[in-house]
């Protein structure tokens, strides 16, 4: 369950930092074109293609003419501009293409291309990083439990060995034996009837023996 809700909070946290992303260069197309200043798009597409998982990063206008590009491209889209490398033998790219329309520039869009590949690499690592934190605390309370479980064990084993040594000792006839356990639980109050059962068979015995005495004086005398 924490491997699962880690999971999709890390999917809402990447697509919200994507989205701030494309915010961030979104208004610095604004920024540029205003004071007509290309460059400074441009160096604003460098910056954000610097990011983890970022590909490419362009502005186009409304004739789809680029006005920044990360790689220094220039031309149309569906010129090359804005198309990743192709290299013969490698699969191509998966990217995930976010496009947001400039505010205050009608038609004029930007564009950031991430590597859908990174992206995913980037939450199994955050997500293999909390397995491992995750095995380390269940480890942990692993062997807390197990240590625990076994001074819950002696805790009633030792109480239960003393009676049961005490009543071996009461069938080998030594009733002056007594257990005096403390405790308030119901093993010590099977030892508090034990330790009073002992004093009643004591006191019977007593009075089996002071019988038996007066008897056998009895029968002695005339």
């Amino acid at each position: 369950a924490v491997y699962l809700a880690e999971g999709a909070h890390l999917e809402r946290e990447a697509e919200r930092g994507r989205l701030a992303l494309l915010a961030s260069f979104a208004q610095n197309c604004r920024d540029a074109i205003l004071v007509q200043d290309e460059m400074a798009a441009v160096n604003g597409a460098m910056a954000i293609a610097k990011n983890v998982g970022v590909r490419r990063a362009y502005c186009v206008d409304k004739n789809g003419r680029v006005i920044a590009h990360s790689d220094g491209l220039r031309g149309k889209i569906g010129d090359g501009a804005g198309a990743g490398p192709f290299k013969k033998g490698r699969p191509p790219e998966r990217l995930l293409s976010l496009t947001r329309p400039v505010e205050g520039v009608p038609g004029t869009r930007a564009t950031i291309d991430f590597l859908e590949e990174v992206l995913e690499q980037g939450i199994r690592d955050n997500l293999h990083g909390l397995m491992k934190r995750l095995s380390w605390v269940l480890s942990g309370a692993l062997v807390l439990g197990l240590v625990g479980a076994l001074l819950l064990a002696q805790s009633l084993a030792r109480p239960i060995l003393r009676i049961l040594r005490g009543t071996q000792a009461l069938a080998e006839g030594q009733l002056d034996h007594r257990i005096h356990m403390s405790r308030r639980d119901e093993l010590g109050q099977l030892a508090k009837g034990f330790d009073t059962m002992a004093v009643k068979l004591g006191e019977l015995d007593q009075l089996k023996n002071d019988f038996v005495s007066n008897v056998t004086h009895e029968l002695r005398s005339p």
